[in-house]
């Protein structure tokens, strides 16, 4: 009994030490959140330089495509991050909900910049065809991932802050909602389906700029995803 007890004693102590425990990281936390925020920057800038009626169009919109997918890395990056952390303390919770609410307004930016080249995304391939359908599918799948992010935060805050946090997550929502409802719709002669990768979407915009628009039309008479 007392050797049993005696290994007891022995064990506990060092299979507490063998455990992984999660430290409180707000610091990176708020790395990731403004590694979003510089993404989010440079994608706007793209954005800024793609315009209806550019020669240049469809390898623009590749650019643009590239950027929303390191985008969307970031945006799960700063999720794991958040959900790797311990709970926060009250100054730390302080810190990560001032990043995430000075997050906001740049998101609304882009989402408003993508919003207004609707007429370029529908024009994007030969001055004729849309890639509407795969922004439309990217808004879809960074409003999901923002919404992963927006709970994985929330988690980690006090109380004090955590409240206010379900205003913040919904207002992002209802602004993703908004940009996809802008992109249901495709113009353009034909538009071409969404893909799941770059390189798929790559390969498609490269076909049908070639002059091959067969595979576009598909995706405008079938309908938006």
């Amino acid at each position: 009994m007392y050797a049993s007890l005696l290994t007891a004693s022995t064990l506990l102590p060092l299979l507490a030490l063998a455990a992984p425990i999660a430290k409180r990281d707000a610091a990176s936390i708020v790395t990731a959140i403004n590694q979003i925020e510089t993404n989010i920057n440079s994608l706007n800038t793209t954005l800024n330089g793609f315009k209806e009626g550019d020669v240049l169009a469809a390898v623009e919109v590749l650019e643009i495509q590239q950027e929303t997918e390191t985008l969307g890395d970031s945006i799960s990056a700063a999720a794991a991050a958040a959900n790797a952390s311990a709970p926060l303390n009250d100054t730390e919770s302080g810190t990560v909900a001032t990043a995430v609410v000075g997050l906001e307004p740049q998101i609304f930016s882009l989402l408003d910049n993508i919003q207004r080249k609707k007429p370029a995304f529908d024009s994007a391939i030969l001055g004729v065809g849309s890639v509407s359908p795969q922004v439309e599918q990217d808004l879809e799948q960074q409003k999901a991932l923002s919404a992963e992010l927006g709970n994985a935060i929330t988690a980690k805050l006090t109380q004090t802050y955590a409240a206010f946090a379900p205003v913040i997550n919904q207002q992002i929502a209802d602004a993703f909602d908004q940009a996809i409802a802008t992109f249901a719709t495709s113009g353009g002669l034909f538009a071409l389906p969404p893909v799941p990768s770059f390189d798929a979407f790559e390969s498609a915009v490269t076909t049908a700029s070639q002059g091959d628009s067969s595979s576009g039309s598909d995706g405008l008479l079938g309908g938006i995803l």
